[in-house]
């Protein structure tokens, strides 16, 4: 299920691909149009229901959400060495994530993004 962003996670994409650092920030600005800004991810971390009040749906829901921003997040961090959101907010969003998997751990198989050691 998450075998095409892992493609794009390796420094082998990047070499076979020539991708300049340049490329990718004008990549990772149009990905970002499509995910929300810092103001509004917090206010969805203020307002998100408790964990252990998440159904499966909704936790599988904010957990495809949650990973989308922090792969993005660690795009620009550790690829442009330019993050986005400030290490607070990312540690928010992690937190969630963290607290998600403990819920759901049937949501995060081995292959899952979340899983992934480094970036």
């Amino acid at each position: 299920m998450y075998n095409f962003d892992r493609v794009f996670r390796s420094s082998k994409f990047e070499n076979e691909h020539n991708i300049t650092p340049a490329q990718w920030k004008k990549l990772l600005t149009l990905e970002a149009k499509f995910l929300p800004n810092k103001r509004a991810l917090e206010s969805w971390l203020d307002k998100a229901k408790k964990v252990t009040s998440l159904s499966k749906g909704e936790a599988m829901i904010e957990v495809e959400y949650l990973v989308k921003i922090a792969l993005h997040h660690q795009k620009w961090y550790y690829r442009l060495d330019n993050p986005l959101f400030t290490d607070g907010l990312y540690d928010r969003v992690s937190e969630r994530l963290d607290a998600l998997q403990e819920q759901f751990p049937e949501l995060f198989d081995e292959d899952h993004p979340w899983n992934t050691v480094g970036y």
